[in-house]
């Protein structure tokens, strides 16, 4: 009999550990971001207009990228010195540094 509560207290802490290591992983797995999984292909690069331009003061000649909002708004704008300055990935997009000129 006592044998018998041996075995049983192990198997109960055994599922107990399981059920910890089960919960843990939940809580802390990586969480997988839906805004890494847009892809280049899907997203096309926007430019501004030269009416969009003249609005915010710009030179009508720069090249600018937009980042509209879901209004169709421009959230964000970015002047285009180079194509290699072009984001193809909205998620690339980042705070611009103070130091960066």
């Amino acid at each position: 009999m006592k044998n018998k509560n041996i075995y049983i207290i192990i198997a109960a802490a055994g599922l107990l550990l399981l059920i910890l290591l089960a919960l843990g992983y939940l809580i802390w797995a990586p969480k997988k971001n839906k805004a890494t999984s847009v892809t280049s292909s899907t997203y096309q690069p926007e430019f501004l207009n030269a009416g969009e331009k003249q609005t915010f003061g710009l030179p009508t000649d720069a090249k600018v990228q937009a980042f509209r909002d879901a209004q169709g708004g421009v959230k964000v704008y970015k002047i285009i010195r180079n194509d290699s300055e072009i984001v193809s990935n909205p998620s690339q997009v980042g705070p611009i540094s103070p130091r960066q000129k």
